[in-house]
């Protein structure tokens, strides 16, 4: 399914390999797009806050290891407007019931 908005073509796959093959034919002829996750793909975003900004993630990452929970990457936060890191860590991790659980 796709419809015109706004003089731009809005495409609607039913399918997950229908997605996959428009993403593709968008890749391959190297058209301007903008795409969404799938809810199957998407990933478990999380902000630790009270940390100092120079907290050294490799200690996040391994006392989240100790809950159980691997996450795929842990970066500081930073402000754009003042280019500097913010007292903020966001960790992505996978949608797995353990860190789902964690989150709640």
């Amino acid at each position: 399914m796709s419809k015109i908005v706004g003089g731009k073509l809005k495409v609607f796959p039913e399918t997950i390999d229908a997605h996959r093959k428009i993403q593709n034919f968008v890749s391959v002829k190297k058209l301007k797009s903008h795409t969404y996750e799938l809810a199957e793909e998407k990933q478990l975003k999380t902000v630790i806050r009270g940390l100092p900004s120079d907290y050294d993630t490799n200690e996040i990452i391994q006392a989240l290891g100790e809950l159980n929970i691997v996450p795929e990457h842990v970066t500081v936060m930073r402000n754009r407007s003042k280019n500097i890191n913010m007292p903020l860590f966001l960790v992505v991790s996978k949608k797995t019931p353990e860190n789902q659980k964690f989150l709640k």
